[in-house]
């Protein structure tokens, strides 16, 4: 009985890739070329000295060069994320400079990235700013709760650890609030990148 199912499940699945009709020349190609893209912008992210340029002067003249370039793209596009910490802030940095280094119109790139470069400038100040007023905060709180409990030591160092969990769930609260208010910027910035193709 189980071997009906599988077969009946198998020609199931035969009948919808029929119905599908066959793949064209240029699906092809797109499943096969864009994965190759994302392996070369993954290498320009990862390795000191590798040049871009010169891997895809390697598809010009080809008709794969167009998909190529979208999986270049759309690699260097997911790596641009807001400067959370040094990794991200060199990782989109990087991206950044793939982008420009893949578009013909270097003016209209260049302006986009200025765009965001200015987006992540303001969001580190704001993210900065955030953390020094909660570094303040928590320090204002730890001190009051050592001042009420400085006799109950048992007592105290259960609360202080209350406490720091709670500062932990608003660091990342706060945090996840800030992001929330420039991922949007970041997201439409990233589009008008991907319009310059």
């Amino acid at each position: 009985m189980a071997e009906d199912r599988v077969k009946t499940a198998l020609e199931r699945a035969m009948e919808r890739a029929e119905s599908l009709g066959k793949v064209t020349g240029d699906e092809l190609k797109r499943l096969e070329f864009v994965p190759m893209g994302n392996a070369i912008a993954a290498r320009f992210l990862k390795e000191e000295g590798f040049s871009l340029e010169a891997e895809l002067d390697k598809t010009k003249g080809t008709g794969n060069r167009k998909w190529v370039l979208q999986g270049v793209q759309d690699t260097l596009l997911a790596n641009i994320s807001l400067p959370r910490d040094p990794a991200a802030k060199n990782a989109s940095r990087k991206a950044l400079e793939g982008m420009a280094l893949i578009r013909e119109n270097k003016k209209a790139v260049r302006a986009a990235i200025t765009k965001v470069e200015t987006l992540f400038n303001y969001y580190e100040q704001a993210r900065a700013q955030m953390m020094k007023e909660l570094k303040k905060e928590i320090e204002s709180r730890l001190a009051e709760l050592r001042q009420t409990m400085k006799y109950q030591v048992g007592a105290a160092a259960k609360m202080e650890m209350e406490t720091q969990q709670q500062i932990q769930e608003q660091l990342r609260a706060s945090l996840g609030q800030l992001d929330s208010q420039y991922e949007p910027t970041l997201a439409e910035h990233k589009k008008e990148l991907q319009r310059l193709a």
